[in-house]
């Protein structure tokens, strides 16, 4: 009986431990986390996010939680498709903190895309002539993670990652216009070319 009694005082005070110890813990991992909801933003006709196969993104797969420094599985990058006429692009890739433009992510983008003066990234292959083709699948951002100025202050925020895509006819001279000489020099010498 004794034996049972101090097996029965050892299991309650493990289960106080517990209901102590347990709170604690999910506290200080919430405390270093934050929920998250992603969006993708596509603001212009003939052109899609896609994988490299060509499906349609419109969210990113994060965890319900992540961390400052936390890499996004990606599994093969973001993707523009051009559904379009043989088009020049260029995209522009903003992240937001409860709709506030903040710096909520770091992305590596593809060796093809070559940062504007306007913040843009515009297509830019050799090979191609700066042309993004009719049903052209190209990789814009091939890695994609958490921002290490990401904070505690930041937790229960919405994270939002606003990708735009613009594509003007490659045949006519709308960039002139619409983009005027924010294009990188790299660009200009390849249509010129």
């Amino acid at each position: 009986m004794k034996k049972v009694l101090k097996i029965a005082i050892a299991c309650s005070m493990l289960f106080a431990l517990l209901l102590i110890v347990c709170p604690i813990s999910v506290y200080a991992a919430i405390s270093q986390s934050a929920n998250h909801s992603t969006h993708i933003t596509v603001e212009v006709i003939d052109s899609e996010w896609s994988d490299k196969n060509g499906n349609i993104l419109t969210t990113l797969p994060l965890p319900e939680y992540v961390s400052a420094g936390e890499n996004v599985n990606l599994e093969d990058g973001i993707y523009v498709k051009n559904t379009g006429v043989n088009a020049y692009a260029r995209v522009k890739i903003q992240s937001k903190i409860d709709g506030v433009i903040a710096s909520a992510f770091d992305y590596s983008i593809n060796e093809n895309w070559i940062k504007g003066k306007d913040d843009y990234y515009y297509y830019c292959n050799n090979s191609s002539g700066a042309v993004l083709f009719s049903n052209e699948i190209n990789l814009v951002i091939e890695e994609l993670s958490i921002s290490r100025q990401f904070s505690n202050s930041d937790k229960e925020k919405e994270l939002t990652l606003v990708l735009t895509l613009e594509v003007l006819d490659a045949n006519s001279n709308e960039y002139v216009a619409g983009w005027q000489d924010n294009p990188p020099e790299e660009w200009f010498s390849i249509i010129e070319s």
